[in-house]
């Protein structure tokens, strides 16, 4: 004859487990068959670790890799629908496992501005899953209709009004971010660099700027007009002898032509270059022309 309190203890160890396996389920957790005759083979241990898995924090769904589950941690910042300034950063949203939640959060981030993400969406076309390369696609598509359309209204504007100073800089803006998008190849790309060329042949004197002659300089370069583009920076240096920028112009056009004796020269230049240099001026005269290529380290 078995010993009763044995036999009440164990049957009592065996409701404990099936309570707690129950427990663990309602929270969207599940015991392997291995695992649940372990626990039943250690009487009241069993019990005591099969409720501590139970009552435990449940892992967040579809989010396999632990590194992930981090960004439960940041949930404050972390908003995926309607807020633009607290999105899920789409680098993120592609490690997501789940095909499903990975786009879901993609469109919700990417329909708010995609414009921004660019980037990403040229490399989202690839990605393993259809509908996500699919929809990056689709937006591309329509980022570029968008952006022709807009080129077209400012053109068109521009016709009426030439001297409209707003207009044709904010036109020359988006013409630059158009030919630099990644959007663009070929014979398409190098017709829309030659307009933003024009665009910028065509403006006054007294209305260029840094911004704008380093949006030549690199035009420039791009369409192989090198010549032209060493003049520009040169140009630049004349202008705003203090200002870093037109000295990192004529650094990338020596590198880029790979012009070692006019690199030389600059070098020699920046020892007296009337210049206050940012950190990351720096860095990039340091990389091509030594420590000793500049006035004020």
């Amino acid at each position: 004859m078995p010993d009763p309190v044995l036999s009440f203890v164990l049957a009592a160890h065996a409701a404990a487990v099936l309570l707690g396996m129950l427990a663990a389920r309602q929270k969207g957790r599940r015991l392997s068959v291995s695992y649940a005759c372990f626990m039943l083979a250690l009487p009241v241990f069993g019990a005591a670790v099969c409720w501590v898995f139970a009552l435990a924090s449940p892992p967040r769904d579809g989010i396999r890799d632990p590194m992930m589950r981090n960004t439960q941690r940041h949930e404050a910042w972390v908003g995926i629908r309607h807020e633009a300034d607290r999105l899920v950063p789409l680098e993120e949203a592609f490690l997501i496992n789940e095909p499903k939640k990975r786009r879901e959060l993609m469109m919700d981030l990417l329909r708010s501005e995609p414009r921004k993400h660019l980037d990403l969406l040229l490399l989202a076309r690839f990605n393993e899953d259809p509908e996500t390369a699919h929809y990056a696609t689709a937006t591309l598509t329509e980022v570029q209709r968008q952006m022709q359309l807009e080129l077209q209204q400012m053109q068109t504007a521009l016709l009426k009004n030439p001297q409209d100073a707003k207009t044709r800089l904010a036109y020359i803006e988006l013409l630059n971010g158009y030919v630099d998008s990644g959007l663009l190849e070929g014979q398409l790309l190098e017709r829309q660099r030659r307009m933003l060329g024009k665009a910028l042949d065509e403006l006054p004197e007294d209305w260029l700027s840094v911004p704008l002659c380093s949006i030549q300089v690199r035009n420039d370069l791009a369409l192989g007009r090198a010549q032209e583009a060493r003049l520009q920076a040169l140009d630049m240096i004349t202008r705003w002898p203090e200002d870093e920028r037109a000295y990192l112009e004529m650094l990338e056009v020596c590198v880029q032509t790979r012009d070692r004796y006019a690199l030389q020269k600059l070098k020699e230049r920046l020892k007296h270059a009337p210049v206050e240099w940012t950190r990351a001026g720096l860095e990039r005269i340091h990389y091509f022309c030594g420590k000793g290529g500049e006035g004020n380290p």
